[in-house]
């Protein structure tokens, strides 16, 4: 019987290094004794599972940093079997809750501790997501509330940070913070309104993949859009944050926001005329 189920995790392990391609690592050689076998076939199984939790559209920062930990963490969750993704979901909710209240109640060093957290944020938010997808219980409604949470804690830092300036003195970027977070509002409120109107749900991947198609400086496009990401933002906000160049997050993400939103802009639009061309 164990070396049945030794010789169907096999199988089913070669099926993972597949799918996972050049991103599968290197298969260690097996020894002969049977107890030896099932353990490192079990720790390969494991480390497969967990590597082919990871998304194809994760950023270059999410790749390199924020995955790794976030799969450590996920590890560690699985083991004890209560845990489900909605959990790690409350957990991210929980991080953003306390990084607003930081930057809230503490001017001197909110700005420094609500960066750090939004960037444990984003770390702990590819937890539920890696859980549902080794547990087989993904769903359309875990993703919907995880989208959900990811633009409240972004919106959340954007206005906490914000504030936090505000209090402490610095306008000019306070006002830069809160003109970007308009920008993110309005782009954002055109992609709903077009997924409402097609009846789909809302995708705020669309625009990524619309810039993906033409291969044309297809790096070039794909270094903007990871510069862009929340991964890296998140990961540039609390490096400057301990540097102690916080006031420059503001302006940052205003530059940011207003390259998407005049993106978005276009795209939508040249979406549009192109849908009214077909229909005519």
């Amino acid at each position: 019987m164990v070396f049945g189920a030794l010789d169907l995790l096999a199988g089913l392990t070669r099926q993972v290094r597949e799918a996972l391609g050049k991103r599968a690592p290197r298969a260690t050689s097996p020894s002969s004794k049977a107890p030896v076998v099932a353990e490192a076939a079990l720790r390969e199984a494991d480390h497969l599972l967990l590597l082919a939790t990871s998304k194809p559209q994760d950023g270059l920062f999410s790749r390199l940093f924020n995955r790794p930990v976030s799969r450590a963490i996920t590890r560690r969750l699985l083991r004890h079997a209560w845990i489900q993704p909605l959990h790690a979901t409350a957990g991210t909710a929980l991080l953003a809750s306390l990084m607003l209240a930081v930057m809230l109640t503490s001017p001197v060093n909110g700005a420094v501790f609500g960066a750090l957290l939004f960037q444990a944020a984003s770390i702990f938010d590819g937890v539920d997501g890696e859980i549902a997808r080794a547990t087989f219980r993904t769903s359309p409604a875990g993703a919907r509330l995880d989208s959900l949470i990811d633009a409240a804690t972004n919106l959340a830092f954007v206005a906490g940070l914000s504030i936090n300036l505000w209090l402490r003195g610095d306008a000019s970027a306070a006002y830069a913070g809160l003109a970007g977070l308009v920008l993110l509002l309005a782009g954002l409120s055109q992609i709903g309104r077009r997924a409402q109107k097609q009846g789909e749900p809302i995708n705020f991947e669309a625009v990524k993949i619309h810039l993906r198609r033409n291969p044309k400086r297809r790096w070039l496009v794909d270094l903007v859009i990871w510069l862009t990401m929340r991964d890296f933002i998140a990961f540039a906000a609390a490096l400057l944050a301990v540097l102690g160049k916080v006031i420059w997050v503001p302006f940052i993400f205003l530059s940011v926001a207003i390259c998407w939103f005049v993106a978005i802009t276009v795209l939508l639009a040249r979406s549009a005329i192109r849908t009214s061309g077909a229909a005519s």
